[in-house]
């Protein structure tokens, strides 16, 4: 397997565009995003039409197959930084029923997904 190239490992999290691709690229807790999805976040805040995401059958399998890869792999990160998250909150006396609503789930799935016991 190819090593990858700097482009590939930094990509926006949320389209899967490569750095070289996009004007500017932010990076947050082992995620990044791109100035063209900021700008939707923004259309999205200010109650705006969305445009819609790019076509998929635009793009080639080589290109397709790269983009799942990176989205795939954006994902544990969000999951582990979520994790991260939920950890402190519980350091901090946050209770589990205030976690479930916070992610718009119940407090018995917050704790069975987060607490690491059975």
């Amino acid at each position: 397997m190819a090593a990858k190239t700097e482009t590939q490992l930094f990509a926006c999290s949320f389209c899967g565009k490569e750095k070289g691709e996009v004007e500017r690229l932010i990076a947050g807790p082992a995620v990044f995003i791109c100035d063209g999805c900021v700008g939707l976040c923004d259309q999205i805040l200010a109650d705006e039409r969305v445009a819609s995401l790019p076509d998929l059958t635009e793009k080639s399998e080589e290109e397709l197959l790269a983009q799942m890869t990176r989205l795939d792999s954006s994902r544990g990160h969000v999951e582990r930084a979520v994790t991260e998250h939920v950890r402190r909150l519980r350091e901090l006396g946050v209770t589990w029923a205030r976690i479930g609503e916070a992610l718009g789930i119940s407090r018995q799935s917050a704790w069975e997904r987060f607490s690491g016991e059975e």
